[in-house]
């Protein structure tokens, strides 16, 4: 069984799950994406050390997820959703449109609009500063699944991914727990993530859980 899970405040997260061509109704800022990226040596590392952690048949599917965004507040410019994500040239906002084309999990992360706020604006800030993105967090990640440890080197001022997503739920009174600790962002993987918010919902669907990829 997956043994990471969020404490902290009693939650109705809600997962769905949304194929190619499909995106939401409405992107409501706070709230929180979980995808699978078929390119990238990282991408496949990280796929690789997840899929040695959630081994099981019931928690395989966790291992699919090797990327996370959070939605933040519309493009000023056009009004059209936005994301705020890790990528190789530092973090950055994207079009949430990009993934239209993606398989993809929209986590409502059942937060206040104060709490929500508070989400937004950390993860705009990390994208308005462009911090550099975590290639030696996802290395030593990597092989910390790939060997069983916890050893995880790091630079001040880079993110990664999944971290980003992790910290910026703080707003929201979030936090991570393995085996009665407290983990701390860096060591969490998109896997984790969507352990942590029990995507039952979508990681049972056939069409998900046999992706491409």
């Amino acid at each position: 069984m997956a043994d990471v899970k969020v404490i902290e405040g009693n939650r109705h997260v809600k997962a769905r799950r949304y194929p190619p061509g499909k995106v939401p109704a409405r992107w409501v800022p706070g709230d929180v994406i979980l995808t699978h990226s078929q390119h990238g040596l990282f991408g496949q590392l990280i796929r690789l050390g997840e899929s040695l952690r959630y081994r099981s048949k019931e928690d395989k599917p966790y291992a699919w997820f090797n990327h996370a965004a959070v939605v933040i507040s519309p493009d000023p410019d056009n009004g059209k959703p936005r994301v705020a994500e890790a990528l190789g040239s530092g973090i950055q906002k994207s079009p949430a449109s990009k993934y239209s084309p993606d398989w993809f999990a929209y986590i409502d992360v059942d937060a206040n609009q104060g709490d929500r706020d508070q989400i937004v604006q950390f993860a705009q800030r990390e994208a308005e500063v462009n911090e550099q993105y975590g290639y030696l967090q996802i290395a030593t990640i990597t092989v910390s699944l790939l060997l069983g440890g916890r050893l995880t080197v790091g630079m001040d001022g880079s993110e990664i991914y999944s971290a980003l997503a992790a910290k910026a739920l703080r707003g929201a009174g979030y936090w991570w727990e393995r085996g009665g600790q407290i983990v701390d962002e860096t060591y969490l993987t998109p896997a984790d993530l969507a352990a942590g918010f029990h995507t039952e919902k979508i990681r049972t669907k056939p069409a998900l859980a046999s992706a491409p990829g």
